[in-house]
């Protein structure tokens, strides 16, 4: 069952990047210099979730995390 699910993954990931070069992008009503550039947002959205992944396992771990005899 997990790797029929991450197969699913794998294949909605490439279809979806795939289809970013057969979308038609009218670069003069682009909102922002970054808009037209292709796959931007999926590398945004996959470095966001990278760095929020650091920053709670390496950062967030030695303010939340206490010792096991905290409470003793």
């Amino acid at each position: 069952m997990k790797r029929i699910l991450w197969v699913v993954i794998a294949l909605v990931t490439s279809i979806s990047l795939v289809s970013e070069f057969f979308i038609h992008h009218d670069l003069n009503h682009e909102h922002a210099w970054y808009s037209g550039i292709p796959f931007f947002y999926a590398l945004f959205g996959f470095l966001g979730c990278l760095l929020l992944i650091f920053f709670a396992k390496y950062i967030l771990t030695s303010v939340v995390q206490k010792k096991e005899d905290y409470y003793d």
